[in-house]
């Protein structure tokens, strides 16, 4: 009976410990992060089409940011007013990593890892921005304080 107990205790942590993982922000080089989570393609025909969608949040106070600027390479989008922002991008080619950048004036960019897109044709991801703590500059040289 005690095997019993141990072996259930091990499965119960082992799955306990690997759902907390999964809802840890990815650490970036400030400290915001993002979630992605991506859908590999269901079926034997290889789409060459790529959707990349998700939101941009403040990471202190959990509200969305409208008007962020996402850039995938040469494409750039910014955010609907719920925060909401979207890619489809065709023709990709099926051994390609990207990476996403998102930023919005007052806060720290965050750049993602290189994700790999093969055989992927949905990706998510949530970013979470660090307000910045830096001064700001204006065009003359003058450095204006925050606030």
């Amino acid at each position: 009976m005690r095997k019993y107990n141990f072996v259930l205790i091990l499965l119960i942590t082992l799955i306990a410990g690997c759902a907390s993982e999964k809802k840890q922000l990815l650490p970036t080089n400030n400290k915001g992060g993002y979630f992605i989570k991506s859908h590999k393609t269901t079926s034997n025909d290889v789409s060459n089409i790529l959707k990349i969608s998700g939101r941009v949040f403040d990471v202190k106070t959990r509200n969305l940011i409208s008007n962020a600027q996402l850039t995938l390479g040469c494409y750039k989008t910014t955010t609907s007013d719920k925060g909401e922002f979207s890619f489809r991008i065709d023709n990709v080619p099926n051994y390609n990593s990207i990476y996403i950048e998102a930023n919005f004036i007052g806060y720290k960019s965050i750049l993602t890892d290189f994700i790999n897109t093969t055989n992927i044709e949905e990706i998510q991801i949530d970013f979470y921005l660090v307000q910045d703590d830096r001064p700001l500059i204006n065009c003359e040289g003058i450095i204006k304080p925050k606030g």
